[in-house]
């Protein structure tokens, strides 16, 4: 009995996977790979990034950021980019995401670079600009993050997929 189910079980996923366009597969792995891979990274950014901001010198910090914050970053970047989708589908929502990440990377290192002029006791201004240029990055990023969230969705109920 227990062969037949396991017979029934394999015999339908191997049905619904030949009826499912190659348009839905790439869609599917693309988004689940991004999840597992960016999502994850990227919140270990933001707790390396809280981290640094309890560190007791803005030297520490400096370096907590160097040593934990800029190779996760560099590690999202190329990853994103190492992607080659085939589909036009996921080219669209992968030319989305690079944007994205590429300003949301952008905005880190702009912080980064506050906190060196920081160490190296630069004017207020020169950081406050810094943190400013930061800042309008890392909301045009989350602006991108939702258009590319939003025609993941539109594509995703196009293409059946959950």
């Amino acid at each position: 009995m227990k062969k037949f189910i396991l017979s029934v079980c394999f015999l339908l996923t191997i049905i619904l996977v030949a009826c499912s366009s190659p348009e839905s597969e790439e869609l599917a792995e693309y988004h689940n790979s991004y999840i597992e891979n960016i999502n994850t990274k990227a919140m270990l950014v933001d707790e390396e990034l809280q981290k640094s901001l309890r560190a007791e010198t803005p030297a520490m910090a400096l370096e907590l950021q160097q040593k934990n914050v800029i190779p996760l970053v560099d590690e999202i970047k190329e990853f994103i980019h190492s992607r080659d989708p085939e589909t036009e589908v996921v080219k669209e929502i992968h030319n989305m995401r690079i944007k994205q990440l590429d300003t949301w990377a952008e905005a880190v290192r702009l912080r980064y670079q506050a906190l060196e002029k920081t160490v190296e006791q630069a004017t207020k201004e020169e950081v406050q600009k810094l943190l400013s240029e930061s800042d309008e990055k890392l909301l045009d990023a989350q602006k991108k993050g939702e258009k590319a969230d939003e025609r993941f969705l539109e594509l995703a109920d196009k293409y059946n997929i959950e």
